[in-house]
C-alpha cells in the first residue's frame, strides 16, 4: 500500500508541474511573442503603406502637367518680359526650381529657387503675382516655402527688363522643376512651349535637337586653298614593301581590320604549298599548312579559283610584320612617310565652282594625262598603294561632343592591259577620325575612327556626317584619313595587267561642337541588327503589314523591319545615343560581333554593349549563316556584359529553354493574354518621357521564371498575376542565372500595325524595348 500511494504522490506533484511548467511557457510566449507578432504585423503595413506611397508618388508625377507661356510685350505692357505657369493637370505641383536656358547653347544661365525667389530677395525678378485678377494685380507668395499651384492655379512671374540677362528675351526659355521631380513643360518644346517671348508667325522656330545634344559653335573649311592653309597632309606606307606579288594555292584566307593599325589590315592565310615572301627586308620561307599573318597590310589581296580548280589567293602591297606561325621573318617595322609632292594639287575636280584638295596616286582621272608620280616604286609608272592623313590644325576641348560634316568627290579608274581583274572586297575610301593630345607622353592618338566603303567604281559625291563624343576635360583634332588600296593587280608576264587609280576631291569640312544634357555619363556601344533578308525575318507584323500595304510577304518583311529599324534609332536618338551601328549583312554580323580569327587574341568582341534583335524570331544560327549559335550567343552575353533585345516573337526562337542554367527554369505559353505594366515599367515611362508604353498590353506569349532571383527587375516592363506563378510580358533575365554578367530582353509581341489592337504598336514595342536596354545599362550594368 505504501509503496502504491507514494506513486500515486508522484504522479500528483508531477501533473502540478506540468501546469506549473505550462503556465510559465505560456506567460513566456505571451511575454515574447505578442510584441513580435505586433511589430510583424506593423511591419507588414508600413511595407504596405510605402508600396502603396510609392505608387501612388508615380502616379502623381504621370499627372502633373503645367503649362508655360511667354508673353509679348504688346500684351503685357510694363508687365514684360514676363511668363506664365499654370496647373492645367489634375494635380498639385509644388515648383521647387526654375530653370532659365539660352536657346542657343541649351545651357542654364540661371538657377531660381522657388523658396526664396521673390521681387524683395531677387534683383532679376520685379513681380510675382499668385492668380493675378482682370487687372493682373494680386498678393505675392510668402517668402520662404515653396510655390504648391493647385489645379487651374496660376503665377505670373515679372523679370526685370534692365537685368543683363533679358536683354535679348527671345533667346531664353523657361524650365520648371517640380517638388516630384518632373521638368515641366512635358515635351521637346515645340510651338514655342516654354519660350520667354513666343516665336512670331511665320518666323523661323528655334527646335531643340531631339536627344541630349545641343550643338551651338563651330568651324567650316571651304574650298581645297582654305583646307589646305589649314590643315597638314601627310603620305604613308608600311615600311615592309612585298616586292614580288604572292600567289599561292591556299585551303584558308580572310583579311580584316587589324586592332593595332586602325585603317590598315591583317590577312590570314594557311597555304597549301610551300612558297616565298620576297621583300625589301629579304626572303621569308613558309611551310605549306602554316599559319601566316600579314599585319598592317595594304595593297591588293585578291583570291580566284583557276582553271584546274585551285584556290588561289594574291597578296601584294605593305605590311608592318609578317608572322609565320607565331614567329616574326622580320620583327615590327611600323610606318613611313613617303613624298606627297605629286599626289595632290588644288583644283576644281568636278566643275562646281569650288575648288577641291585632289588626293591622287595615279593620275588617270576625267581631263588628266597620266604621269608619275613618287609615291610610285623609282619611277615605274604603275599606280601604288598608300594612305594619306589630313588632320586641321585646330584644337577642340572644353566639349562633349562633336559632329563632322564633309563633302568628298571620288573617282576610281581601272586601267588595265588584258583582261581586267575585279576587286574581290568592298574597298575602304575614307574615315573621319579624331586624335586625342596625350598630357603625359605629349604625343597624339587616334580616338575615333569612322570609315567609308564603297564597292561600284563609278564616280560617287560623299556629304557625309558622324557624331562623336568626346572628353571636355581633354584635346582633340580632327581629320580625315584616305587610302589607295590597291597596287598592280594580275600577272605582267602574260599581258594581264590590271591598275586601280583613286582620285579623292575634299571640297569642305564642317566641324560642330556641342554639349550634353547629363542623362548619360558614359554611353554603351550599341548594334542594331536589322538584315534585310526575308528569309531571315519572321514574327514582325509582316502577315498584317502586308494586308495593310498591299505588298507581298517577302516585301512586308523587309519594311516593316526597315519601319522597325527607324522607330528604334529614333528612341535612341531621343536618348541622346547618337552613334549606333546597323548591321545589315550576316558578314557584319559576323565580323562585328562573333568573329574571332585563329591565334589572334588582339581580335575581341566588343564589351558592356547593347544588341537590338530586329529579325523576329529568327535563330542567331540562320541569320548568321552559321558563324554564331545559340552557345556562341549566351557565351557572348554573359563574358562580355551584353544586353541583347529581341524586339519581337517566339521567345529566343523557341528555344528559351537553352538559355536557362542549373536550377534555373523558363516555360512560355502561347495563349495571348494580356499583362500590366510594372513598377519599373511605370519608373521607364516617367524617366524617359517614354509616353507610348501603355499601362496594359497585350503579348502573343508569357512566360514564367523559376526562380525569380533570376529575373533583372529594372528591364522587367509587364507582368501578369493571375495565375499560379507570375508569367512576365517584357522580360529581362541574367544569362545562365548568373548574376552580374549579361542580360537577355525578351519581347514576346506580335506588332499591331493596323493600329486595332491584339499587339503592341510599333511606337510602343521600339520605347518598350529601347527604354528597358536603357534602365538595365543605367541602374544595372557594370561600367555605368
Amino acid at each position: 500500500m505504501t509503496r502504491r500511494k507514494h506513486r500515486g504522490g508522484t504522479r500528483v506533484r508531477r501533473g502540478q508541474a506540468e501546469v506549473i511548467g505550462g503556465l510559465i511557457i505560456i506567460t513566456i510566449l505571451l511575454v515574447f511573442l505578442i510584441p513580435l507578432a505586433l511589430q510583424t504585423i506593423g511591419d507588414v503595413v508600413r511595407i504596405g503603406s510605402e508600396a502603396k506611397q510609392a505608387e501612388t508618388r508615380i502616379d502623381i508625377r504621370l499627372k502633373e502637367e503645367l503649362t508655360i507661356r511667354g508673353t509679348t510685350q504688346d500684351e503685357m505692357g510694363d508687365l514684360w518680359p514676363s511668363v506664365w505657369i499654370e496647373n492645367t493637370g489634375t494635380v498639385p505641383v509644388t515648383l521647387r526650381y526654375i530653370y532659365i536656358i539660352d536657346k542657343i547653347t541649351g545651357e542654364p544661365v540661371a538657377v531660381l529657387d522657388m523658396a526664396n525667389a521673390r521681387s524683395d530677395s531677387n534683383n532679376l525678378i520685379q513681380e510675382m503675382i499668385l492668380n493675378p485678377d482682370e487687372k493682373l494685380t494680386g498678393p505675392e507668395p510668402p517668402a520662404g516655402e515653396y510655390i504648391t499651384l493647385s489645379p487651374g492655379d496660376r503665377l505670373l512671374i515679372v523679370f526685370n527688363a534692365t537685368h543683363p540677362l533679358m536683354e535679348d528675351p527671345t533667346k531664353l526659355r523657361i524650365r520648371v522643376l517640380s517638388e516630384e521631380g518632373v521638368l515641366h513643360p512635358k515635351g521637346s518644346g515645340a510651338g514655342g512651349q516654354g519660350d520667354l517671348v513666343p516665336p512670331s508667325e511665320g518666323a523661323e522656330e528655334f527646335q531643340p535637337w531631339k536627344g541630349a545634344l545641343s550643338p551651338y559653335a563651330g568651324f567650316k573649311l571651304l574650298g581645297g586653298n582654305e583646307i589646305e592653309t589649314n590643315g597638314e597632309l601627310t603620305a604613308y606606307q608600311p615600311l615592309i614593301e612585298i616586292t614580288e606579288p604572292v600567289e599561292v594555292n591556299f585551303s584558308r584566307t580572310f583579311i580584316y581590320d587589324d586592332p593595332d593599325h586602325p585603317g590598315l589590315y591583317r590577312i590570314y592565310l594557311e597555304p597549301d604549298e610551300f612558297f616565298q615572301i620576297r621583300t625589301n627586308y629579304g626572303r621569308c620561307s613558309v611551310p605549306s599548312g602554316s599559319d601566316v599573318n600579314f599585319l598592317g597590310f595594304i595593297g591588293t589581296y585578291h583570291f580566284y579559283t583557276d582553271s584546274d580548280g585551285n584556290n588561289i589567293v594574291y597578296i601584294y602591297g605593305y605590311a608592318t610584320d609578317i608572322v609565320v606561325n607565331g614567329v616574326s621573318c622580320f620583327g615590327e617595322k611600323g610606318l613611313k612617310t613617303i613624298d606627297i609632292e605629286g599626289t595632290w594639287e588644288i583644283s576644281d575636280f568636278d566643275v562646281n565652282n569650288v575648288d577641291e584638295l585632289v588626293l591622287y596616286s595615279y593620275k588617270n582621272g576625267p581631263n588628266y594625262v597620266p604621269k608619275n608620280v613618287d609615291a610610285d616604286r623609282d619611277g615605274d609608272s604603275y599606280e601604288d598603294a598608300l594612305m594619306w592623313s589630313y588632320v586641321i590644325s585646330r584644337d577642340i576641348s572644353g566639349q562633349d561632343f562633336i559632329t563632322i560634316t564633309l563633302k568628298i568627290n571620288y573617282y576610281w579608274t581601272r586601267v588595265f592591259i588584258g583582261e581586267s581583274i575585279e576587286p574581290a572586297r568592298a574597298l575602304r575610301l575614307f574615315a573621319v577620325v579624331t586624335w586625342e593630345y596625350d598630357e603625359i607622353t605629349k604625343d597624339w592618338h587616334l580616338r575615333h575612327f569612322r570609315d567609308v566603303t564603297y564597292v561600284n567604281e563609278k564616280p560617287r559625291q560623299f556629304k557625309f556626317t558622324t557624331v562623336f563624343p568626346i572628353d571636355r576635360s581633354k584635346t582633340y583634332r580632327v581629320g580625315i584619313i584616305f587610302y589607295d588600296q590597291y597596287r598592280e593587280l594580275g600577272d605582267d608576264d602574260v599581258g594581264n595587267v590590271s591598275w586601280i587609280d583613286f582620285t579623292y576631291g575634299l571640297e569642305y569640312i564642317i566641324v560642330e561642337y556641342g554639349k550634353y544634357n547629363p542623362l548619360f555619363s558614359t554611353t554603351p556601344p550599341i548594334y542594331i541588327v536589322a538584315i534585310p533578308d526575308p528569309a531571315k525575318i519572321n514574327n514582325i507584323g509582316e502577315d498584317e503589314y502586308a494586308i495593310l500595304e498591299g505588298l507581298t510577304l517577302e516585301e512586308a518583311k523587309v519594311e516593316a523591319q526597315k519601319k522597325l529599324l527607324d522607330l528604334v534609332k529614333s528612341e535612341l536618338e531621343f536618348a541622346g545615343l547618337v552613334d549606333y551601328t546597323i548591321v545589315d549583312t550576316a558578314s557584319k554580323l559576323c565580323d562585328l560581333l562573333f568573329t574571332l580569327p585563329p591565334g589572334d587574341p588582339a581580335a575581341t568582341q566588343p564589351r558592356d554593349a547593347i544588341v537590338f534583335w530586329l529579325q523576329g524570331d529568327v535563330s542567331i544560327s540562320d541569320v548568321s549563316d552559321g558563324c554564331a549559335d545559340d552557345q556562341f550567343l549566351l557565351d557572348s552575353v554573359k563574358n562580355n556584359s551584353w544586353i541583347f533585345v529581341q524586339v519581337s516573337g517566339e521567345p529566343l526562337w523557341g528555344n528559351l529553354a537553352f538559355f536557362d542554367g542549373p536550377g534555373f527554369n523558363m516555360n512560355y505559353f502561347d495563349t495571348p493574354d494580356v499583362a500590366g505594366l510594372t513598377e519599373a515599367g511605370q519608373n521607364a515611362r516617367a524617366r524617359f518621357k517614354a509616353f507610348n508604353i501603355t499601362f496594359e498590353a497585350e503579348f502573343a506569349y508569357l512566360i514564367e521564371v523559376y526562380p525569380e532571383s533570376c529575373i533583372v527587375p529594372q528591364g522587367t516592363f509587364y507582368e501578369n498575376n493571375n495565375y499560379s506563378f507570375t508569367r512576365y510580358g517584357t522580360l529581362a533575365f541574367w544569362a545562365g542565372c548568373e548574376q552580374n554578367t549579361g542580360v537577355f530582353i525578351v519581347n514576346p509581341a506580335d506588332i499591331d500595325w493596323a493600329l486595332d489592337g491584339g499587339g503592341l504598336k510599333p511606337v510602343s514595342a521600339a520605347e518598350i524595348v529601347v527604354y528597358s536596354a536603357l534602365q538595365t545599362y543605367m541602374d544595372v550594368m557594370p561600367g555605368w
